[in-house]
């Protein structure tokens, strides 16, 4: 489980880093594909807050913590697109 929850909150991290530009592979992505990946991860890392280890909360939170920052980027993104 602990395994599970450090992936999730990696895995919005690197979604970040993929929707900004800030990756050395080259990969990029749409908005629609960094909302599908927020929108799979957050009900699990929500779940994982009510665990009975410290650990899988932690990594839960820091999860949602990252999707609140990719959202923060994806919404700055729209608004400079705007007219």
């Amino acid at each position: 489980r602990r395994a599970a929850a450090a992936a999730l909150a990696a895995w919005l991290k690197m979604t970040e880093a993929v929707a900004t530009g800030r990756t050395t592979s080259g990969v990029e992505a749409s908005r629609g594909e960094v909302l599908a990946v927020a929108q799979r991860v957050v009900p699990l890392a929500g779940q994982g807050l009510a665990d009975a280890d410290a650990a899988v909360r932690a990594s839960c939170l820091e999860a949602l913590q990252n999707a609140g920052q990719l959202l923060k980027v994806l919404v700055s993104d729209a608004r400079d697109d705007l007219p």
